[in-house]
């Protein structure tokens, strides 16, 4: 399985600044922690961390580009106006909003790399009527077999009935994502590609699968309390890949 590299990106990036603020008081090195547009750091590494550990797709790319549009605002604000900064992040999420479904298209759908059956959840079975049931809302309804949700400043609630789940992207930034997809039959393995900034994503499993997550977690947290079939079943498994950026996703 492929390693998660976030500790290791994060690790380099305190030594070099603790680096450069030791030689800026010992030796009078020209470098300041607190530069100008230096918040936009949680921003930048942690979408550079997650193109590097997920692969590059529309919303963590989307969200590193905005980083760098809004470092350039705060360091060089006589080329970068406000109006300038506003309509560059406008046109970068509408780019990504078309990447993430190109990308959505093409990708295959699961991958064994992802699977992690040993710490990332517990399995329980049948039956499911004791598990946890979603609020009373008005679902719109999608029988999509590879289907993509995105909330943008903005709020998506669909289940999926699809005969043939495919898999899906789900991502939300700023915003929320309810998707029930108890009903949708998944007949092989596939994979939910999960992303979560400055957001919250709840998702209600399949039935009769087998779960397995990988989770990339960066200020935020990924938790499942799904029920899923035991590990030695032959029943397909759906591998939940998350990624959080100070958001939230739970798999219920």
């Amino acid at each position: 399985m492929k390693k998660n590299i976030a500790p290791l990106l994060f690790g380099i990036v305190f030594i070099l600044a603790g680096i450069g603020y030791l030689g800026s008081v010992i030796f009078g090195w020209d470098f300041d922690v607190f530069f100008a547009g230096w918040w936009t750091l949680f921003i930048i590494v942690p979408s550079f961390i997650s193109i590097l550990s997920n692969g590059p797709r529309g919303f963590n790319l989307a969200a590193f580009f905005i980083g760098i549009v809004l470092l350039l605002s705060e360091q060089m604000p006589q080329i970068f106006s406000y109006r300038h900064t506003g309509v560059a992040i406008v046109a970068v999420v509408i780019i990504s909003i078309g990447v993430s479904l190109i990308s959505g298209f093409f990708r295959k759908p699961n991958s064994a790399t992802y699977y992690n059956y040993q710490q990332s959840n517990t399995y329980q079975t049948p039956p499911y009527d004791n598990a946890e049931q979603p609020k009373s809302k008005s679902w719109s309804h999608d029988n999509t077999n590879r289907p993509n949700y995105n909330a943008i400043l903005s709020g998506v609630d669909t289940k999926n009935t699809s005969s043939n789940f495919e898999g899906a992207s789900v991502s939300a930034i700023m915003g929320g994502v309810d998707l029930d997809l108890r009903d949708a039959i998944v007949t092989h393995d596939v994979t939910v590609y999960v992303t979560a900034i400055m957001g919250g994503i709840d998702i209600y499993a399949p039935q009769n699968v087998k779960i397995a997550i990988n989770k990339t977690d960066i200020l935020g947290g990924t938790d499942c309390k799904a029920y899923t079939m035991p590990h030695e079943s032959e029943a397909p498994v759906v591998t939940f890949v998350c990624t959080t950026i100070m958001g939230g996703i739970e798999i219920k």
